[in-house]
């Protein structure tokens, strides 16, 4: 099949990389704006198709500049009581229907969009240009609805950056929706002062809390909860079970809307026109503004209107007589919404929409095409049940190979049964999607057809919860991979963007790419130093990598107040690394903090051996049946004994001369870590309480270049003569600097010892050369 050359492709090729280029060099605006005036100018003189294209690049660059410019106040402190007004743009949720085991929880995952317009400062309401500020607000939010203009004051702070290798950058994630701040406030702190907003919008939002609420009554709360899911893009009423089972399944897509989504509702619509033989512009008019009302009813939430205006201009295509290429409209729709958006560009969710279509288009239509009906019987036969299965396993797929190096960069697994799993239940996710709508129309859920939508909605839910929950048991349904190189990955999406795939060596070679984009991961560098150190920053807890002689990989604790700290952080630094195994994983002591990601880390990483003393012998039992179960050799630690296995490293653990009774102070039972790394000495001594200490202190005499304090920075008087007695050049802290730790950091100040910490330099990366010397650097660029 010839694919069609348009220099739209080439337009959205060099726009795209403008905006990266912008984003990247964060250039002045203006310059740019000129530039792109210069250019213009050249092309329009000498019709030179280069100057058109740099101009075009240049246009990706302004717009990205553009975006980027905010007039809110920048914050210099981690955050500051503050006083804002502006305009609700979300749909709260009560908070009874969001799920969680605590009410922190269910105020985490329920936050309020606001654009504010003023904020107080210097006692007068200054205009804020409509920054984004998303509140967690500690109460129930039933009361407020989206288009209140309301003035709220709180603990307003930048959304933060990341502070490890590997760990997802909240700041780009949520600028990309137009949200810059966080702001904490509580119910008595926020108060409705008028409308505002879009009426549409504002009607819509009401309309949807409606509807979620008669899915929720009429099928049955959890059903409900799906449906709304599914076609409304209501995720956060999912329970953690359920999203947890449809992740590991390779489903997940279905629970976001998504084109797939669009174009069931939009097909389902245009068959119901063509039953009622309205005329042919009429379905497809009426399909378009169906689809934009469609996605007001969700939100606005961004897949959706990519996957409107994807379906709206293929349409408009064939509506003002233009013959409808698939890659064409695809280009377009990618240079409409990046014009309005470019900061989309750097999601992963704009990625695997575009990269799934882009190699449907690219593939299927010309793999579809080879094949003919030689008569009337077989194209009936090819549209039965055998055809459905033909067409929907090339369709599904092609999109797993098309998102498969993207799933596996960005979130470090693969699910090889995911276009399996999608065939068999795309009959139930249309089935309910059309059910639903039917259920819209019903006189919003009265009725006798009402009922029987509900009985039918609840049944169809349910089974597809039980086959996604079966999947989810399957054995080998979801592998923990190391990302592939970004370089592969890009010239693999190249090739499928630029190559015509007319011939069948064509076909080999992307078959050849996509495998060569998995086998880069042995190109990684797999901790290359011989010997180093990184503490890992997870606020107050601990999670610090040991590269040791010989090539062992040694975690010392692996826990945080984070309970998510374990996907986010851990496993995503180890596997950049492209570590798959541990030789030793150390749990200093029973406290959650230092313990409670290894559920996490063992779905992901192998461990051969872990470390623990007496103390965590007689209380972790949950986590040492789970050691036992996975066949990992336990080793019981002592005080100054060493492993074989383990060149360099020391166990002290002075808890161990302790009472009894003192089995229930955790902190007191600490498993310290004396590390020799190339003659440079490091003391790691996670939670260690008083008592301990002052026998250590008493018993040992030595000497370290590098010092943890102890329980995050917390003063302990033995502080002090810890770091006299060690006499360390240099001493770091993990924590999350919102507990009391000042008159730690005096001590230190006073001291002039050299202090690096977790929560102001990020992840620590200490770098050791032979005869004692030692480089360390944040982070986030701080020495």
């Amino acid at each position: 099949m010839q694919q069609p050359k348009s220099p739209l492709v080439w337009i959205v090729f060099f726009f795209i990389h403008g905006i990266f280029l912008g984003w990247v060099f964060n250039p002045s605006p203006l310059v740019v704006l000129l530039s792109i005036c210069l250019y213009a100018f050249l092309f329009y003189l000498s019709h030179k198709t280069w100057c058109f294209y740099i101009a075009i690049l240049l246009m990706g660059m302004w717009r990205i500049a553009i975006v980027q410019e905010n007039s809110f106040p920048q914050i210099q402190e981690e955050k500051i009581l503050i006083k804002i007004q502006g305009i609700l743009v979300s749909t709260p949720f009560p908070l009874h229907w969001i799920p969680g085991q605590s009410e922190y929880e269910q105020f985490s995952k329920n936050p309020l969009f606001v654009e504010a317009t003023h904020f107080w400062q210097n006692s007068q309401w200054i205009q804020a240009n409509q920054a984004g500020i998303k509140i967690f607000y500690e109460g129930n939010p039933y009361s407020l609805k989206r288009g209140d203009f309301i003035q709220a004051t709180g603990w307003l702070s930048i959304i933060p950056e990341p502070s490890n290798p590997g760990e997802n950058n909240k700041r780009a994630f949520w600028k990309a929706k137009q949200i810059d701040y966080q702001m904490v406030v509580t119910q008595d702190n926020i108060h409705v002062l008028g409308n505002g907003g879009c009426p549409i919008l504002n009607f819509f939002s009401r309309l949807r809390l409606r509807y979620i609420e008669i899915l929720r009554e009429s099928v049955g709360y959890k059903q409900g909860n799906i449906i709304a899911a599914l076609l409304l893009g209501a995720r956060r009423l999912l329970e953690e079970d359920t999203l947890e089972n449809f992740q590991k399944t390779g489903l997940l897509h279905l629970l976001a809307i998504s084109g797939t989504h669009v174009s069931i509702v939009a097909w389902l619509v245009y068959q119901a026109l063509l039953r009622f033989l309205f005329p042919f512009q009429f379905c497809h008019t009426s399909v378009i503004i169906l689809c934009f009302l469609y996605a007001m009813l969700t939100d606005m939430q961004a897949p959706v209107v990519r996957s409107v205006i994807m379906i709206s201009v293929h349409i408009f295509a064939t509506l003002i007589g233009r013959k409808a290429f698939a890659i064409n409209s695809l280009s377009l729709s990618a240079m409409i919404i990046l014009w309005f958006n470019p900061l989309d560009l750097m999601q992963p969710g704009f990625s695997l929409s575009f990269c799934a279509c882009l190699a449907i288009f690219k593939l299927y239509l010309p793999i579809s095409s080879s094949y003919k009906e030689t008569s009337s019987q077989e194209k009936k036969l090819y549209f039965s049940f055998f055809h459905y299965l033909k067409e929907a396993n090339l369709v599904s797929w092609i999109a797993w190979i098309g998102t498969a190096p993207l799933l596996a960069y960005y979130f470090y697994q693969i699910n090889p049964f995911g276009a399996v799993f999608t065939v068999i239940l795309m009959p139930m996710v249309t089935m309910i999607l059309a059910l639903s709508i039917l259920l819209l129309f019903s006189f919003f859920g009265m009725g006798w057809t009402a009922l029987f939508l509900s009985y039918s909605l609840n049944k169809v839910v349910s089974w597809m919860e039980i086959l996604v929950d079966l999947f989810a048991h399957f054995p080998f349904v979801c592998f923990s991979i190391i990302p592939p190189l970004l370089f592969f990955v890009l010239i693999f999406y190249f090739f499928i963007l630029f190559c015509p795939f007319e011939k069948v060596s064509q076909y080999f070679c992307f078959l050849i790419l996509f495998f060569l984009v998995f086998l880069s991961v042995c190109l990684r560098p797999m901790a290359l130093s011989e010997t180093e150190m990184t503490v890992l920053s997870v606020g107050n807890g601990g999670a610090i990598y040991i590269r040791l002689p010989g090539g062992k990989n040694l975690l010392y604790d692996c826990g945080s107040m984070d309970k998510q700290a374990g996907t986010k952080i851990i496993v995503p630094f180890l596997l950049q690394k492209g570590i798959f195994e541990l030789d030793a994983v150390v749990l200093s002591h029973y406290d959650s903090d230092h313990y409670n990601a290894f559920d996490d880390l063992v779905s992901f990483i192998k461990i051969k051996k872990i470390y623990i003393n007496k103390a965590f012998q007689e209380k972790g039992e949950k986590i040492l049946d789970l050691a036992k179960r996975l066949s990992m050799e336990i080793i019981q630690a002592k005080d100054n004994s060493i492993a074989a296995d383990l060149p360099g490293i020391v166990f002290l653990y002075p808890g161990q001369y302790l009472k009894i009774d003192s089995l229930q102070e955790d902190n007191e039972h600490s498993l310290m870590l004396l590390v020799d790394l190339k003659g440079t000495k490091i003391l790691l001594t996670a939670d260690i309480g008083p008592k301990s200490l002052g026998f250590f202190l008493d018993q040992k005499s030595i000497s370290v270049d590098i010092l943890q304090l102890p329980h995050h920075g917390s003063y302990v008087p033995q502080i002090e003569n810890l770091v006299q007695n060690l006499k360390p050049k240099m001493l770091f802290l993990c924590a999350h600097g919102r507990f009391n730790i000042q008159k730690t950091l005096q001590f230190c100040q006073s001291i002039k010892i050299p202090l690096a910490k977790t929560y102001q330099d990020g992840a620590l990366f200490f770098h050791f050369s032979p005869k004692g010397s030692y480089s360390w650097k944040g982070f986030k660029n701080k020495e």
